[in-house]
């Protein structure tokens, strides 16, 4: 048999070529889909991160509009601080013995009589300290005691902080007002009622508010916090309709925080689902001086 070089060569070169090839491959091509990869989930990120910070936007602004004299000036130019009480037995204390004041001994948890806490040195704490510790709340207090104005306070806090920082970035807030839930006879799905809800608030598409929360409630770091105003001006009837949707969320989703409003009244079932109380407490001479010292620089500037 001849032997034939030009197809040695070119079976040789050509089995060369393969290989390297093959090699160049197997080293570049696992390393091209990474960072194919990667770069579709940064790009997803990002498109999250616009589509939060448009929420957050939208959710600030009617968070700051949350008061009478909205046409003047926003609230975080006149707010005065809120704080509120709680009972002595409570799930927010961190030790197992915490250490109350000779006031706290002699006078009982009274949402009903708000001035009790201004008039004497009654342990208080602030609506930012007590959703830290994890737990849903409900805030007790007459109509016109500030409790909306607090929640508020709240959220623009939560959507002005930047992230990453400070023990309220962890948060996402849906700021809701009862009257933006519209129940339905049916047992229906509590997330897509949340879902069509927030809708009508916010510019994003119900797709991207819902891949925007589904990804936050996934990330062991974050955690949504449901807050509703409103269930105070409820009569009892709906005030318990409103109640059943909070335990069918939490059923469904125990990870989202829920805080919510009441009267010293009527708490329906509240206290049952393991909401902790907070009463709002009234304002003293020092609150009142300072409220109408930002209203009359806020009043000359404008």
């Amino acid at each position: 048999m001849k032997f034939d070089l030009l197809s040695f060569l070119l079976g040789f070169f050509g089995g060369l070529v393969v290989l390297v090839i093959r090699r160049f491959f197997k080293g570049v091509l696992p390393k091209i889909f990474n960072s194919a990869s990667n770069w579709v989930l940064n790009y997803k990120q990002k498109n999250l991160n616009v589509i939060e910070d448009q929420f957050k936007s939208a959710t600030y602004q009617r968070a700051q509009n949350a008061h009478l004299q909205n046409n003047l000036f926003p609230l975080k130019e006149i707010i005065v601080p809120p704080f509120f009480t709680a009972p002595p037995k409570n799930k927010l204390n961190h030790a197992s013995e915490p250490i109350y004041s000779v006031t706290d001994r002699l006078f009982p948890f009274t949402p009903g009589y708000l001035e009790l806490a201004s008039q004497f040195s009654i342990s208080k704490i602030s609506l930012s300290d007590a959703i830290a510790n994890g737990v849903n709340l409900v805030l007790i207090g007459h109509p016109g005691s500030g409790k909306t104005t607090a929640l508020a306070d709240l959220v623009s806090q939560i959507c002005s902080c930047p992230q990453k920082t400070g023990q309220l970035a962890a948060f996402f807030p849906i700021y809701m007002h009862v009257h933006d839930i519209i129940l339905s006879n049916d047992d229906s799905n509590s997330w897509n009622l949340l879902l069509d809800s927030l809708q009508g608030l916010n510019t994003a598409h119900r797709n991207q508010i819902n891949k925007l929360l589904l990804n936050i409630k996934n990330v062991f770091s974050r955690k949504i916090l449901f807050v509703l105003d409103g269930m105070d001006e409820l009569s009892p009837q709906d005030f318990d309709q409103y109640t059943k949707l909070l335990k069918r969320l939490l059923d469904d989703y125990p990870a989202i925080q829920v805080l919510t409003t009441a009267t010293p009244e009527y708490l329906g079932n509240l206290l049952d689902l393991g909401f902790s109380p907070l009463g709002i407490t009234a304002w003293g001479r020092r609150e009142i001086d300072h409220f109408l010292k930002n209203w009359i620089t806020q009043w000359d500037r404008n």
